[in-house]
Protein backbone atom coordinates (compact mmCIF):
# COMPACT_ATOMS: atom_id res chain seq x y z
CA UNK A 1 0.00 0.00 0.00
CA UNK A 2 1.61 3.27 -0.91
CA UNK A 3 2.56 5.31 2.14
CA UNK A 4 0.75 8.56 1.95
CA UNK A 5 2.87 10.76 4.10
CA UNK A 6 5.96 9.91 1.80
CA UNK A 7 4.24 12.09 -0.68
CA UNK A 8 4.47 15.17 1.17
CA UNK A 9 8.03 17.27 -0.01
CA UNK A 10 11.13 15.55 1.72
CA UNK A 11 14.68 17.03 2.28
CA UNK A 12 18.09 15.66 1.12
CA UNK A 13 20.10 15.72 -1.13
CA UNK A 14 19.89 16.02 -4.81
CA UNK A 15 22.98 14.60 -7.66
CA UNK A 16 22.41 15.42 -11.17
CA UNK A 17 24.96 13.21 -13.35
CA UNK A 18 25.86 13.51 -17.20
CA UNK A 19 25.48 9.95 -19.17
CA UNK A 20 28.48 9.16 -18.80
CA UNK A 21 28.60 9.65 -14.89
CA UNK A 22 30.34 13.27 -14.15
CA UNK A 23 28.40 15.69 -11.77
CA UNK A 24 26.45 18.37 -13.31
CA UNK A 25 24.91 19.28 -10.35
CA UNK A 26 24.48 18.74 -6.63
CA UNK A 27 22.89 20.31 -3.55
CA UNK A 28 20.16 20.13 -0.78
CA UNK A 29 17.13 20.04 -1.81
CA UNK A 30 13.06 19.10 -1.53
CA UNK A 31 11.45 16.07 -3.49
CA UNK A 32 7.83 15.96 -4.22
CA UNK A 33 6.39 12.78 -5.42
CA UNK A 34 3.65 13.90 -7.94
CA UNK A 35 0.91 11.38 -9.91
CA UNK A 36 3.22 12.57 -13.25
CA UNK A 37 6.34 14.02 -12.02
CA UNK A 38 8.89 14.00 -9.66
CA UNK A 39 9.51 17.91 -8.59
CA UNK A 40 13.54 19.01 -7.36
CA UNK A 41 13.81 22.02 -5.02
CA UNK A 42 17.22 22.51 -4.80
CA UNK A 43 17.91 25.29 -2.10
CA UNK A 44 19.78 27.68 -4.63
CA UNK A 45 18.76 26.86 -8.56
CA UNK A 46 15.63 26.59 -10.59
CA UNK A 47 13.50 23.60 -10.21
CA UNK A 48 13.62 20.53 -11.89
CA UNK A 49 10.63 19.29 -12.79
CA UNK A 50 11.60 15.18 -14.19
CA UNK A 51 8.70 14.34 -16.17
CA UNK A 52 7.84 10.36 -15.78
CA UNK A 53 7.48 10.57 -19.63
CA UNK A 54 10.73 10.88 -20.27
CA UNK A 55 12.12 8.14 -17.31
CA UNK A 56 13.94 5.10 -18.19
CA UNK A 57 14.53 3.28 -15.26
CA UNK A 58 14.34 3.54 -11.45
CA UNK A 59 16.57 1.99 -8.55
CA UNK A 60 17.17 2.18 -5.33
CA UNK A 61 20.45 0.82 -3.39
CA UNK A 62 22.23 2.10 -0.68
CA UNK A 63 20.14 4.98 0.44
CA UNK A 64 19.98 6.14 -2.38
CA UNK A 65 16.76 6.38 -4.76
CA UNK A 66 18.17 6.94 -8.96
CA UNK A 67 16.11 8.02 -11.77
CA UNK A 68 17.43 7.46 -15.42
CA UNK A 69 16.31 9.53 -17.96
CA UNK A 70 15.78 8.59 -21.39
CA UNK A 71 18.53 11.08 -22.75
CA UNK A 72 21.10 8.91 -20.10
CA UNK A 73 21.14 11.55 -17.47
CA UNK A 74 20.09 10.48 -13.68
CA UNK A 75 18.63 11.91 -11.05
CA UNK A 76 20.04 10.87 -7.31
CA UNK A 77 17.79 11.72 -4.07
CA UNK A 78 19.55 10.82 -0.85
CA UNK A 79 20.30 11.41 2.80
CA UNK A 80 16.59 11.20 3.18
CA UNK A 81 16.78 10.10 6.68
CA UNK A 82 14.12 7.63 8.06
CA UNK A 83 11.78 8.73 5.47
CA UNK A 84 14.04 7.46 2.89
CA UNK A 85 11.76 3.77 2.41
CA UNK A 86 8.41 6.21 2.36
CA UNK A 87 9.91 8.06 -0.62
CA UNK A 88 10.87 5.76 -2.54
CA UNK A 89 8.45 3.22 -2.43
CA UNK A 90 5.69 6.53 -3.22
CA UNK A 91 8.04 7.51 -6.07
CA UNK A 92 8.19 3.86 -7.76
CA UNK A 93 4.08 3.34 -6.85
CA UNK A 94 3.57 6.68 -8.85
CA UNK A 95 5.77 6.34 -11.73
CA UNK A 96 4.77 2.44 -11.79
CA UNK A 97 0.87 4.15 -11.95
CA UNK A 98 1.86 6.42 -14.54
CA UNK A 99 3.36 3.60 -16.60
CA UNK A 100 0.46 1.36 -16.48
CA UNK A 101 -1.94 4.26 -17.57
CA UNK A 102 0.38 5.06 -20.08
CA UNK A 103 0.47 1.48 -21.58
CA UNK A 104 -3.11 1.22 -21.49
CA UNK A 105 -2.49 -1.68 -19.25
CA UNK A 106 -5.49 -0.40 -16.66
CA UNK A 107 -9.14 -1.55 -17.39
CA UNK A 108 -12.31 -0.21 -16.12
CA UNK A 109 -13.08 -3.48 -14.14
CA UNK A 110 -10.86 -6.19 -11.71
CA UNK A 111 -7.48 -4.69 -10.58
CA UNK A 112 -6.71 -6.44 -7.76
CA UNK A 113 -3.46 -5.86 -6.61
CA UNK A 114 -0.92 -8.36 -5.57
CA UNK A 115 2.84 -7.83 -4.15
CA UNK A 116 4.85 -10.27 -5.58
CA UNK A 117 8.03 -11.36 -7.30
CA UNK A 118 8.43 -11.99 -11.08
CA UNK A 119 10.27 -14.62 -12.60
CA UNK A 120 10.23 -14.67 -16.65
CA UNK A 121 12.72 -15.33 -18.92
CA UNK A 122 15.56 -15.84 -16.49
CA UNK A 123 14.82 -12.66 -14.45
CA UNK A 124 12.99 -12.33 -10.92
CA UNK A 125 12.58 -8.91 -9.67
CA UNK A 126 9.97 -7.32 -7.09
CA UNK A 127 6.65 -6.76 -8.75
CA UNK A 128 2.71 -6.07 -8.32
CA UNK A 129 0.41 -8.19 -10.01
CA UNK A 130 -3.17 -6.99 -10.98
CA UNK A 131 -5.94 -8.98 -12.26
CA UNK A 132 -8.37 -7.09 -14.44
CA UNK A 133 -11.34 -8.71 -16.52
CA UNK A 134 -8.94 -9.94 -19.71
CA UNK A 135 -5.60 -9.32 -18.42
CA UNK A 136 -2.94 -9.74 -16.21
CA UNK A 137 -1.10 -6.63 -15.45
CA UNK A 138 2.62 -7.17 -14.07
CA UNK A 139 4.04 -3.74 -12.59
CA UNK A 140 7.73 -4.84 -12.07
CA UNK A 141 9.54 -2.39 -9.97
CA UNK A 142 12.91 -2.16 -12.16
CA UNK A 143 11.27 -3.67 -15.75
CA UNK A 144 9.06 -2.08 -17.63
CA UNK A 145 5.24 -3.35 -16.70
CA UNK A 146 3.37 -5.43 -19.25
CA UNK A 147 0.05 -7.32 -19.71
CA UNK A 148 -0.91 -10.73 -20.59
CA UNK A 149 -4.43 -11.02 -21.94
CA UNK A 150 -6.16 -14.33 -20.46
CA UNK A 151 -6.86 -15.22 -24.21
CA UNK A 152 -3.55 -16.14 -24.40
CA UNK A 153 -3.12 -18.37 -20.85
CA UNK A 154 -3.22 -21.80 -21.54
CA UNK A 155 -3.15 -22.87 -17.63
CA UNK A 156 -2.82 -21.54 -13.89
CA UNK A 157 -1.02 -23.91 -11.32
CA UNK A 158 0.43 -23.70 -8.38
CA UNK A 159 4.03 -25.29 -7.60
CA UNK A 160 4.35 -26.14 -3.74
CA UNK A 161 7.66 -26.61 -3.94
CA UNK A 162 8.14 -23.44 -5.20
CA UNK A 163 5.37 -21.56 -3.50
CA UNK A 164 5.01 -20.15 -7.13
CA UNK A 165 1.72 -19.61 -9.16
CA UNK A 166 2.65 -20.60 -12.69
CA UNK A 167 1.15 -19.31 -15.65
CA UNK A 168 1.28 -21.11 -19.24
CA UNK A 169 0.80 -18.55 -21.97
CA UNK A 170 1.12 -18.87 -25.80
CA UNK A 171 4.49 -16.62 -25.09
CA UNK A 172 6.18 -18.57 -22.54
CA UNK A 173 5.61 -19.02 -18.85
CA UNK A 174 6.00 -16.56 -16.26
CA UNK A 175 5.61 -17.31 -12.55
CA UNK A 176 4.66 -15.25 -9.24
CA UNK A 177 6.28 -16.44 -6.01
CA UNK A 178 6.62 -15.19 -3.01
CA UNK A 179 2.55 -14.21 -2.25
CA UNK A 180 2.77 -15.63 1.18
CA UNK A 181 -1.19 -16.15 2.40
CA UNK A 182 -2.46 -14.68 -0.93
CA UNK A 183 -0.99 -17.24 -3.05
CA UNK A 184 -4.65 -19.24 -2.94
CA UNK A 185 -6.69 -15.92 -3.74
CA UNK A 186 -4.60 -14.73 -6.02
CA UNK A 187 -4.96 -18.17 -7.82
CA UNK A 188 -8.14 -18.39 -7.58
CA UNK A 189 -9.50 -15.30 -8.76
CA UNK A 190 -7.59 -16.19 -12.10
CA UNK A 191 -8.55 -18.95 -12.45
CA UNK A 192 -12.42 -17.56 -11.96
CA UNK A 193 -11.44 -14.43 -14.31
CA UNK A 194 -10.20 -16.63 -16.64
CA UNK A 195 -13.26 -19.16 -16.54
CA UNK A 196 -15.73 -16.24 -16.36
CA UNK A 197 -13.86 -14.51 -19.65
CA UNK A 198 -14.24 -18.05 -21.96
CA UNK A 199 -17.66 -18.07 -20.43
CA UNK A 200 -18.52 -14.83 -22.12
CA UNK A 201 -16.43 -14.85 -25.07
CA UNK A 202 -18.20 -18.49 -26.03
CA UNK A 203 -21.22 -16.55 -25.52
CA UNK A 204 -20.58 -13.89 -28.26
CA UNK A 205 -19.42 -16.53 -30.34
CA UNK A 206 -22.72 -18.51 -30.39
CA UNK A 207 -24.58 -14.98 -31.04
CA UNK A 208 -22.07 -14.89 -34.10
CA UNK A 209 -21.80 -18.14 -35.56
CA UNK A 210 -25.54 -19.63 -33.66
CA UNK A 211 -27.05 -23.39 -34.11
CA UNK A 212 -23.62 -25.25 -34.01
CA UNK A 213 -23.64 -28.45 -32.29
CA UNK A 214 -22.68 -28.28 -28.81
CA UNK A 215 -18.75 -30.29 -29.39
CA UNK A 216 -18.56 -27.64 -32.87
CA UNK A 217 -19.43 -24.73 -30.59
CA UNK A 218 -16.91 -25.78 -27.77
CA UNK A 219 -14.03 -26.24 -30.28
CA UNK A 220 -15.07 -22.84 -31.74
CA UNK A 221 -14.20 -21.00 -28.37
CA UNK A 222 -11.29 -23.11 -28.31
CA UNK A 223 -9.89 -21.88 -31.12
CA UNK A 224 -10.97 -18.23 -31.03
CA UNK A 225 -10.09 -17.19 -27.67
CA UNK A 226 -10.25 -13.21 -26.76
CA UNK A 227 -8.00 -11.58 -28.77
CA UNK A 228 -5.97 -14.36 -30.27
CA UNK A 229 -6.95 -14.65 -33.71
CA UNK A 230 -7.34 -17.77 -35.63
CA UNK A 231 -7.28 -18.65 -39.49
CA UNK A 232 -9.99 -19.45 -42.04
CA UNK A 233 -8.75 -23.34 -42.38
CA UNK A 234 -8.85 -23.78 -38.93
CA UNK A 235 -12.18 -22.60 -38.12
CA UNK A 236 -13.18 -24.71 -41.58
CA UNK A 237 -12.02 -27.66 -40.10
CA UNK A 238 -14.72 -27.13 -36.98
CA UNK A 239 -17.81 -27.07 -39.21
CA UNK A 240 -17.82 -26.11 -42.65
CA UNK A 241 -20.28 -23.04 -42.47
CA UNK A 242 -18.60 -21.65 -39.32
CA UNK A 243 -16.23 -18.94 -41.68
CA UNK A 244 -19.59 -18.22 -43.90
CA UNK A 245 -21.34 -17.17 -40.95
CA UNK A 246 -19.05 -15.64 -38.78
CA UNK A 247 -17.97 -13.10 -41.94
CA UNK A 248 -21.63 -12.66 -42.65
CA UNK A 249 -22.90 -12.02 -38.63
CA UNK A 250 -19.90 -9.54 -38.66
CA UNK A 251 -19.25 -8.09 -42.33
CA UNK A 252 -22.85 -6.05 -42.55
CA UNK A 253 -22.12 -2.77 -43.23
CA UNK A 254 -22.34 -2.08 -46.94
CA UNK A 255 -18.49 -0.64 -47.33
CA UNK A 256 -17.23 -3.10 -45.02
CA UNK A 257 -18.56 -5.89 -47.44
CA UNK A 258 -16.78 -3.99 -50.08
CA UNK A 259 -13.91 -3.58 -48.52
CA UNK A 260 -13.68 -7.02 -47.59
CA UNK A 261 -14.10 -8.90 -50.84
CA UNK A 262 -11.43 -6.80 -52.31
CA UNK A 263 -8.93 -7.85 -49.48
CA UNK A 264 -10.00 -11.25 -50.01
CA UNK A 265 -9.39 -11.56 -53.88
CA UNK A 266 -5.16 -10.15 -52.87
CA UNK A 267 -4.47 -13.18 -50.65
CA UNK A 268 -4.96 -17.05 -50.00
CA UNK A 269 -8.53 -17.60 -48.69
CA UNK A 270 -7.12 -20.14 -46.48
CA UNK A 271 -4.94 -17.81 -44.53
CA UNK A 272 -7.20 -14.96 -43.88
CA UNK A 273 -7.86 -14.80 -40.38
CA UNK A 274 -9.86 -13.60 -37.42
CA UNK A 275 -10.37 -12.88 -33.99
CA UNK A 276 -12.74 -11.09 -31.21
CA UNK A 277 -12.04 -9.19 -28.26
CA UNK A 278 -13.77 -7.80 -25.47
CA UNK A 279 -12.38 -4.23 -24.95
CA UNK A 280 -13.06 -1.83 -22.31
CA UNK A 281 -15.83 -0.23 -23.94
CA UNK A 282 -17.76 -3.29 -22.84
CA UNK A 283 -16.91 -3.28 -19.22
CA UNK A 284 -17.45 0.51 -18.70
CA UNK A 285 -21.12 -0.33 -20.24
CA UNK A 286 -21.39 -3.11 -17.53
CA UNK A 287 -20.02 -0.52 -14.87
CA UNK A 288 -22.68 2.19 -15.67
CA UNK A 289 -25.90 3.06 -12.92
CA UNK A 290 -28.80 4.24 -15.38
CA UNK A 291 -30.59 6.82 -13.59
CA UNK A 292 -33.24 6.25 -11.94
CA UNK A 293 -36.55 6.97 -14.32
CA UNK A 294 -40.14 7.82 -12.93
CA UNK A 295 -41.99 4.74 -12.68
CA UNK A 296 -44.95 4.41 -15.81
CA UNK A 297 -48.02 2.35 -15.89
CA UNK A 298 -47.38 -0.03 -19.02
CA UNK A 299 -47.88 -3.76 -19.82
CA UNK A 300 -44.98 -6.12 -18.16
CA UNK A 301 -42.91 -6.89 -21.24
CA UNK A 302 -40.20 -9.56 -21.33
CA UNK A 303 -36.60 -7.36 -20.92
CA UNK A 304 -34.86 -7.37 -24.44
CA UNK A 305 -31.12 -9.68 -23.99
CA UNK A 306 -28.12 -8.30 -24.04
CA UNK A 307 -26.43 -8.23 -26.98
CA UNK A 308 -23.23 -10.22 -26.17
CA UNK A 309 -21.68 -8.41 -28.77
CA UNK A 310 -21.67 -4.59 -26.83
CA UNK A 311 -17.98 -3.47 -26.49
CA UNK A 312 -16.67 -5.95 -28.63
CA UNK A 313 -14.61 -6.04 -31.64
CA UNK A 314 -14.59 -8.54 -34.49
CA UNK A 315 -11.50 -8.01 -37.08
CA UNK A 316 -10.26 -9.47 -40.21
CA UNK A 317 -6.31 -9.82 -41.25
CA UNK A 318 -5.73 -10.30 -45.00
CA UNK A 319 -1.82 -11.81 -45.77
CA UNK A 320 -1.38 -9.79 -49.13
CA UNK A 321 1.09 -12.05 -50.64
CA UNK A 322 1.49 -13.89 -54.45
CA UNK A 323 3.65 -16.69 -55.30
CA UNK A 324 4.34 -13.73 -58.09
CA UNK A 325 6.41 -11.21 -56.39
CA UNK A 326 5.52 -8.90 -58.86
CA UNK A 327 2.43 -8.41 -57.98
CA UNK A 328 1.51 -6.02 -55.16
CA UNK A 329 1.88 -7.58 -51.70
CA UNK A 330 4.30 -8.00 -48.26
CA UNK A 331 1.36 -6.29 -46.39
CA UNK A 332 -0.94 -7.48 -43.70
CA UNK A 333 -4.32 -5.57 -44.37
CA UNK A 334 -6.67 -5.69 -41.06
CA UNK A 335 -10.26 -4.68 -41.10
CA UNK A 336 -11.49 -4.05 -37.78
CA UNK A 337 -15.20 -3.90 -37.15
CA UNK A 338 -17.50 -3.09 -34.37
CA UNK A 339 -20.87 -1.33 -33.49
CA UNK A 340 -19.48 2.44 -33.83
CA UNK A 341 -17.81 1.73 -37.25
CA UNK A 342 -14.97 0.02 -39.03
CA UNK A 343 -11.41 1.07 -39.76
CA UNK A 344 -8.87 -0.18 -41.91
CA UNK A 345 -4.65 -0.53 -41.57
CA UNK A 346 -1.72 -1.78 -43.29
CA UNK A 347 1.08 -3.48 -41.71
CA UNK A 348 4.62 -4.58 -43.63
CA UNK A 349 5.06 -8.49 -43.11
CA UNK A 350 8.90 -8.44 -43.75
CA UNK A 351 11.97 -5.85 -45.38
CA UNK A 352 11.38 -5.87 -49.47
CA UNK A 353 14.48 -7.87 -49.80
CA UNK A 354 13.45 -10.36 -47.40
CA UNK A 355 9.84 -10.47 -49.03
CA UNK A 356 11.30 -10.92 -52.66
CA UNK A 357 13.70 -13.74 -51.89
CA UNK A 358 11.77 -15.86 -49.33
CA UNK A 359 10.50 -19.32 -50.82
CA UNK A 360 6.10 -19.42 -50.79
CA UNK A 361 6.21 -21.39 -47.56
CA UNK A 362 8.61 -19.19 -46.14
CA UNK A 363 6.32 -16.28 -47.06
CA UNK A 364 3.41 -18.26 -45.62
CA UNK A 365 5.38 -18.79 -42.41
CA UNK A 366 6.32 -14.86 -41.90
CA UNK A 367 2.87 -13.73 -43.26
CA UNK A 368 1.31 -16.32 -40.10
CA UNK A 369 3.96 -14.57 -37.86
CA UNK A 370 3.16 -11.10 -38.62
CA UNK A 371 -0.90 -11.70 -38.41
CA UNK A 372 0.58 -13.31 -34.52
CA UNK A 373 2.24 -10.26 -33.66
CA UNK A 374 0.04 -7.37 -35.18
CA UNK A 375 -3.23 -9.08 -33.27
CA UNK A 376 -0.87 -8.88 -30.13
CA UNK A 377 -0.10 -5.20 -30.29
CA UNK A 378 -3.69 -4.26 -31.79
CA UNK A 379 -4.79 -5.95 -28.46
CA UNK A 380 -2.50 -4.42 -26.00
CA UNK A 381 -3.44 -0.82 -27.78
CA UNK A 382 -6.78 -2.19 -27.10
CA UNK A 383 -7.93 -1.10 -30.49
CA UNK A 384 -7.97 2.44 -29.66
CA UNK A 385 -7.11 4.46 -33.14
CA UNK A 386 -4.82 7.11 -32.27
CA UNK A 387 -2.05 5.12 -30.76
CA UNK A 388 -2.63 2.70 -33.51
CA UNK A 389 -1.91 5.78 -35.88
CA UNK A 390 1.15 6.64 -34.47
Amino acid sequence: MRNESALTPVKGRFRLLGPDGSELEASEAVFEVGPQALLVQPREAAPLRVEFADVDGLSSADYVSTLVLESGERVEASMLGRRFGGYADALGASLRDYQAKGLLLEEPSGGESFACDLERDGQNGAAEARVYATSLAVIAREQTPFSVPLGEVRSVSFDEERYAIDIETDAGRLSLLRLGKRSEPCRRLLESRLAELRKRTGEALAFLVPGLPTLAARRLAQALPDGVPAQRAQLDAIAPRVWTTLVESAVRDRKLKESFEALSALCPADQIAAGIKETNARQDADGEEEEPEEPEEAPEEEEAEENPMTGRVVWFLFPIISPERSKPGNAIAVEVANRQGRATYLFRIAPPQVYREASWDELRSLARDRIRSVSRALVALTFKREPIFL
